[in-house]
Protein backbone atom coordinates (compact mmCIF):
# COMPACT_ATOMS: atom_id res chain seq x y z
CA UNK A 1 0.00 0.00 0.00
CA UNK A 2 0.88 3.47 -0.28
CA UNK A 3 2.01 5.57 2.45
CA UNK A 4 0.74 9.49 3.02
CA UNK A 5 2.95 12.37 4.14
CA UNK A 6 1.67 14.50 7.49
CA UNK A 7 1.95 17.77 7.21
CA UNK A 8 5.12 18.94 4.69
CA UNK A 9 7.39 15.77 6.60
CA UNK A 10 8.78 12.81 4.55
CA UNK A 11 7.23 9.30 5.10
CA UNK A 12 4.46 7.37 6.84
CA UNK A 13 1.96 9.41 8.66
CA UNK A 14 2.29 8.29 12.15
CA UNK A 15 -0.89 8.40 14.38
CA UNK A 16 -1.52 8.04 17.80
CA UNK A 17 -4.99 6.31 18.71
CA UNK A 18 -6.17 6.32 22.01
CA UNK A 19 -8.05 3.86 23.38
CA UNK A 20 -7.96 0.04 22.38
CA UNK A 21 -11.41 -0.71 21.85
CA UNK A 22 -13.10 -2.30 19.51
CA UNK A 23 -13.36 1.53 17.61
CA UNK A 24 -9.55 2.38 18.50
CA UNK A 25 -8.32 -1.08 17.46
CA UNK A 26 -10.26 -0.58 14.13
CA UNK A 27 -9.31 2.46 13.29
CA UNK A 28 -5.47 1.74 13.92
CA UNK A 29 -6.11 -1.47 11.48
CA UNK A 30 -7.63 0.54 8.76
CA UNK A 31 -5.00 3.23 8.95
CA UNK A 32 -1.99 1.06 9.06
CA UNK A 33 -3.03 -0.85 6.02
CA UNK A 34 -3.15 2.20 4.26
CA UNK A 35 0.75 2.43 5.17
CA UNK A 36 0.57 4.80 8.55
CA UNK A 37 2.65 4.20 11.67
CA UNK A 38 0.03 3.37 14.34
CA UNK A 39 0.82 3.33 18.37
CA UNK A 40 -2.07 2.06 20.06
CA UNK A 41 -2.41 3.41 24.12
CA UNK A 42 -4.83 2.39 26.65
CA UNK A 43 -4.13 1.51 30.30
CA UNK A 44 -5.70 -2.35 29.29
CA UNK A 45 -5.37 -5.10 27.33
CA UNK A 46 -6.87 -4.51 24.14
CA UNK A 47 -10.78 -5.41 24.05
CA UNK A 48 -10.90 -5.67 27.71
CA UNK A 49 -13.27 -3.12 28.89
CA UNK A 50 -16.29 -2.27 27.17
CA UNK A 51 -15.49 -3.99 24.18
CA UNK A 52 -15.11 -7.12 25.86
CA UNK A 53 -18.91 -6.59 26.60
CA UNK A 54 -19.98 -5.13 23.37
CA UNK A 55 -18.95 -8.29 21.67
CA UNK A 56 -21.11 -10.67 23.47
CA UNK A 57 -24.06 -9.10 21.63
CA UNK A 58 -23.47 -8.63 18.16
CA UNK A 59 -26.15 -8.33 15.24
CA UNK A 60 -26.38 -7.61 11.51
CA UNK A 61 -29.56 -4.91 12.55
CA UNK A 62 -30.23 -1.59 12.18
CA UNK A 63 -33.41 0.30 11.78
CA UNK A 64 -32.19 1.81 8.59
CA UNK A 65 -31.64 -1.28 6.34
CA UNK A 66 -29.14 0.34 4.19
CA UNK A 67 -26.52 -0.03 6.84
CA UNK A 68 -26.94 -3.39 7.25
CA UNK A 69 -24.69 -4.41 4.74
CA UNK A 70 -21.92 -2.51 6.82
CA UNK A 71 -22.90 -4.04 9.98
CA UNK A 72 -22.55 -7.24 8.13
CA UNK A 73 -19.07 -6.69 6.89
CA UNK A 74 -18.17 -4.94 10.45
CA UNK A 75 -18.80 -8.25 12.14
CA UNK A 76 -17.38 -10.51 9.56
CA UNK A 77 -13.56 -8.15 10.14
CA UNK A 78 -14.32 -9.04 13.90
CA UNK A 79 -14.86 -12.61 13.94
CA UNK A 80 -11.65 -12.68 11.33
CA UNK A 81 -9.47 -10.89 13.51
CA UNK A 82 -10.61 -13.38 16.16
CA UNK A 83 -9.08 -15.80 14.30
CA UNK A 84 -9.06 -19.41 15.24
CA UNK A 85 -8.66 -19.11 18.59
CA UNK A 86 -10.99 -16.73 19.45
CA UNK A 87 -8.82 -14.35 21.50
CA UNK A 88 -11.73 -11.78 21.87
CA UNK A 89 -14.29 -14.41 23.26
CA UNK A 90 -17.05 -13.57 20.48
CA UNK A 91 -20.10 -15.94 20.80
CA UNK A 92 -22.72 -15.63 18.36
CA UNK A 93 -26.17 -16.08 19.38
CA UNK A 94 -29.70 -15.21 18.29
CA UNK A 95 -32.11 -12.88 19.95
CA UNK A 96 -36.00 -13.01 20.73
CA UNK A 97 -38.18 -9.92 20.64
CA UNK A 98 -41.56 -10.40 22.77
CA UNK A 99 -43.81 -8.27 22.70
CA UNK A 100 -47.32 -7.89 25.15
CA UNK A 101 -49.51 -5.80 22.64
CA UNK A 102 -49.55 -5.71 18.97
CA UNK A 103 -48.79 -1.78 19.75
CA UNK A 104 -45.36 -3.03 21.28
CA UNK A 105 -44.76 -5.73 18.26
CA UNK A 106 -45.07 -2.99 15.73
CA UNK A 107 -42.48 -0.95 18.48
Amino acid sequence: GSSSSSGGGSGPMQVVVAGCGIAGVSTAMHLSQRGARVILVDPRPPLTATSQYSTECYRDFFTDPALVPFMSRSVDILEELAGDQNEFRLNRRGYAFFAASEEGAQA
